[in-house]
């Protein structure tokens, strides 16, 4: 009989329930092997995740199976993290966490630079030529900066 999930406690299974995960689990390469692992002993997830070796993670509704390759190719230690965490024997709660995860990722990726332009070329010149004493033309008669005096 299984355990209320919502108590944390892991579901127990009966030897045929084991039986029938495992023979699930035949269509999954050994790339998953580590991860079904995992999900077995850090969170009580016997049985493998819904979708075919066909699914794509582009897909316009990505299943499970698509979803955690990705994650076992992409993002691994987010993944780990996932599992780890889930507070329930399911695979939605780990792609849950790898969403949230994913999410924080791209908001901590900074905006690229604004691309080089002759504008900002000119700019940056301006300031390089300018004296790092006064502020004066490179050549600067104020301090002698350029002369041959630093």
């Amino acid at each position: 009989m299984n355990r209320p999930a919502h108590l944390g406690q892991r579901p127990t299974y009966t030897a045929a329930q084991i039986e029938e995960a495992k023979a699930a689990w035949l269509d999954f390469g050994d790339e998953w092997a580590p991860w079904r692992q995992m999900a077995a002993t850090d969170a009580g997830i016997v049985y493998p995740p819904d979708g075919t070796k066909f699914d794509q993670w582009d897909d316009a509704h990505p299943s499970q199976r698509a979803m955690l390759i990705r994650a076992i190719r992409e993002t691994p230690d987010l993944l780990r993290w996932a599992i780890r965490g889930a507070k329930s024997p399911s695979w939605s709660v780990v792609i849950e966490r790898l969403l949230s995860g994913w999410h924080e990722m791209r908001e901590q990726i900074k905006e690229p630079e604004a691309p080089v332009t002759s504008d900002s070329v000119k700019v940056l010149s301006q300031i390089l030529s300018r004296c790092p004493a006064c502020g004066g033309a490179m050549s600067c008669s104020d301090c002698g900066y350029g002369k041959g005096t630093p």
